[in-house]
C-alpha cells in the first residue's frame, strides 16, 4: 500500500509540473515591429512601434535612424485585460519620425533587441507628400449656430399658423 501512494504522488507530481510548464509557455512574452502609415503629408509624423504582448519591455534597443527623416520623440502606451479571468498586459513604444522634405524614402530591413530578444522588420517605402490640412468636426458647431455653411434640410417645412396655448 505504501508503494501504492509513492506512485500516485510521484504521478501527481509529474502532471502537475507538465500542467505548470503549459500554462507559463501561454503567458511567454511575444514582441513584434508594426510600421505606421507609408503615405504622409509633409506635417505629419510616421511611425515605428515595438509591441509586447504578456510582459513589460524592460529594455530595447536604438530605433533605426531614417535618412531624410528627424526623430521627433517616444510615446509609452499599455494596457490590461481581463478575458475569462486571466490578465492579458500589452505594450507598446512608438518612436515618430517626421520628414525634412517631400519625396520617396527607403527604409532598410532593421532589427533591434526588446527584452533580450532579437526583433526584426522588413523596411517599407515611405512616400512623403505635401501637407495635409487637419480636418475638425465639432459636433456642437450646428447647435450653437457656428456653422460657417449653414444646411437647409428639406425634411421639415415651416408652416406659418396662428396657433395660442389656452
Amino acid at each position: 500500500m505504501r508503494i501504492y501512494k509513492t506512485h500516485l504522488s510521484f504521478f501527481t507530481f509529474l502532471i502537475t509540473g507538465f500542467l505548470l510548464i503549459c500554462s507559463l509557455q501561454s503567458y511567454a512574452q511575444t514582441v513584434s515591429v508594426e510600421l505606421g502609415n507609408t503615405k504622409i503629408g509633409l506635417n505629419q509624423y510616421f511611425e515605428i512601434t515595438i509591441k509586447s504582448q504578456g510582459e513589460p519591455i524592460k529594455n530595447y534597443g536604438n530605433f533605426p535612424d531614417i535618412r531624410g527623416f528627424t526623430k521627433r520623440g517616444t510615446s509609452s502606451s499599455t494596457s490590461t485585460q481581463f478575458v475569462n479571468g486571466q490578465m492579458s498586459m500589452s505594450m507598446g513604444i512608438t518612436q515618430r519620425y517626421q520628414a525634412n522634405k517631400k519625396g520617396t524614402y527607403q527604409l532598410r530591413t532593421f532589427r533591434m533587441t526588446v527584452n533580450g530578444k532579437q526583433v526584426s522588420s522588413k523596411g517599407a517605402s515611405i512616400q512623403v507628400g505635401d501637407e495635409v490640412q487637419a480636418t475638425s468636426y465639432d459636433p456642437f458647431a450646428d447647435f450653437f449656430g457656428r456653422r460657417s455653411t449653414p444646411t437647409k434640410s428639406n425634411d421639415f417645412i415651416d408652416v406659418k399658423d396662428d396657433a395660442f396655448f389656452a
